[in-house]
């Protein structure tokens, strides 16, 4: 049998670069793919001949995480805190989601730091299953990650996790909010983001 490939058929990759861009600026959960699946094809990669056959046979989605542009210089300024924090905040918000809806998902996360235009603005690609294992292993099917849950899911735990590092002192202050310079400051800046993300 020939090793096996897999593409992602998603709403994502059909977008135009301005589209794209315009959807990255200003979200904190930009993008769950509801069409998405896993389409099995012949291929000879070696690369993924050993990932590929530890994946499971079932279906996947693919989900884009991104915070609003506002975050970006904090992300240049302190970037394995900032980075840290983000990829927390979505193992959190997945896996408790998962929890809620009586399955344990399988994730696979992957970082970009740059958009298409090549200019920063780290986002998490996610890879994940479309249900999972409870308790009694049988699998639970789970189709739907609606947008609407999980963006406030995931807002509220990266501003706590975001809260959490300027408190400990992990955080320094990007050129642009120098003014930012005890917490009570930091946290009213920051307030703004819990309700609307900023926008």
């Amino acid at each position: 049998m020939l090793p096996k490939c897999f593409y992602a058929a998603t709403v994502w990759d059909t977008m135009s670069i301005a589209a794209r861009n315009a959807v990255l600026k200003n979200a904190f959960l930009i993008h769950v793919n509801p069409v998405s699946a896993i389409v099995w094809k012949s291929g000879n990669r070696p690369m993924g001949r050993n990932f590929l056959g530890q994946l499971l046979d079932v279906e996947y989605k693919h989900l884009v995480f991104t915070l609003p542009e506002q975050f970006r210089d904090w992300f240049l300024q302190n970037r394995k805190a900032c980075l840290d924090a983000f990829f927390i905040a979505v193992k959190d918000t997945l896996l408790d989601y998962g929890e809620q809806k009586g399955f344990r998902p399988g994730v696979i996360c992957v970082l970009h730091t740059f958009g298409s235009d090549l200019n920063w603005n780290a986002h998490i690609h996610v890879i994940i299953t479309a249900g999972g294992l409870p308790n009694n292993d049988e699998w639970i099917k789970h189709p739907f990650f609606p947008q609407e849950v999980i963006k406030p899911m995931f807002r509220y735990r990266f501003l706590e996790q975001f809260k959490k590092l300027f408190k400990k002192g992990l955080l320094t202050s990007p050129p642009v909010c120098k003014n930012i310079k005890s917490y009570e400051t930091f946290n009213s800046w920051l307030t703004r983001f819990y309700k609307t993300g900023g926008m």
